[in-house]
């Protein structure tokens, strides 16, 4: 355990000098690996996506932290996630209808089928962080 312990928080610890995600604790970076992030360069990626995502639309980390934690554990992207950070004022439907080269509405029914997955969500961000507001 201490072992398993020690390897999240030196992924923690980079992510902490590497990224904006300086201001994650323990708790946050737990909660990335038992959503099924790995530690390191992973861990690095996904806590900087969620500090971005909090430091441009100014809503709580730890409320975007918990809309990625779901995604990532559901291995799905429901319209209630998507909403969610719409309703923080990311232009997230825009970037998921640019990144899967569809319309707003193909975009809501491929949600609303279960088919948009961890991936695709983090990417579409990943892909339009700095085009927001």
């Amino acid at each position: 355990a201490m072992e398993w312990y020690d390897t999240i928080m030196r992924g923690a610890a980079s992510a902490r000098t590497d990224t904006p995600a300086s201001a994650y604790d323990t708790n946050a970076v737990l909660a990335a690996e038992f959503a099924g992030i790995k530690p390191g360069k992973e861990l690095v990626r996904y806590l900087g996506l969620i500090a971005y995502v909090a430091a441009s639309t100014g809503a709580p980390s730890s409320e975007i932290a918990q809309t990625f934690h779901k995604v990532q554990t559901t291995g799905k992207a429901y319209t209630k996630d998507i909403s969610r950070l719409d309703k923080f004022g990311l232009p997230i439907w825009d970037w998921l209808a640019t990144d899967l080269q569809a319309s707003k509405q193909e975009v809501l029914q491929y949600i609303a089928a279960g088919k948009l997955r961890p991936e695709t969500f983090l990417l579409a961000i990943e892909n339009n962080i700095g085009s927001s507001k």
